[in-house]
């Protein structure tokens, strides 16, 4: 489905596409995208399991359900090496917004509730 739609977007536009689905479509948790994340960087569902102290099974199962709520194929299991599909780096990068913005937000909070009880 998506594959259709895509064709003869600019990637700006696909970006922002797939950003839309995304967000009117999944149900996230900041634990799902910090392990997808951790997969991208480690290559390697095994190491990614380690850096976040999960199982590799748990991990695969998350990539499974990420993959489901999107709809299309965010890692290409097609091959020997690791490989994000088109899909899964535009994950990727709004993943990687998405922890950040989050991260941000609870230092925000943080530094506020301090501040609360520094005046008090």
């Amino acid at each position: 489905m998506i594959d259709s739609v895509y064709d003869g977007m600019s990637a700006l536009v696909k970006q922002i596409f797939f950003i839309l689905v995304l967000e009117l479509s999944m149900d996230l948790s900041t634990d799902f995208l910090r392990s997808f994340i951790a997969v991208c960087e480690c290559k390697s569902f095994s190491l990614a399991a380690a850096r976040v102290h999960k199982s590799q099974g748990a991990i695969s199962a998350q990539m499974a359900r990420l993959e489901e709520q999107a709809g299309s194929r965010l890692i290409d299991r097609s091959q020997r090496q690791f490989r994000l599909t088109k899909e899964g780096e535009l994950f990727l990068d709004f993943a990687q917004q998405m922890v950040a913005k989050t991260d941000a937000t609870q230092q925000s909070l943080q530094a506020l509730h301090n501040n609360v009880h520094q005046e008090v």
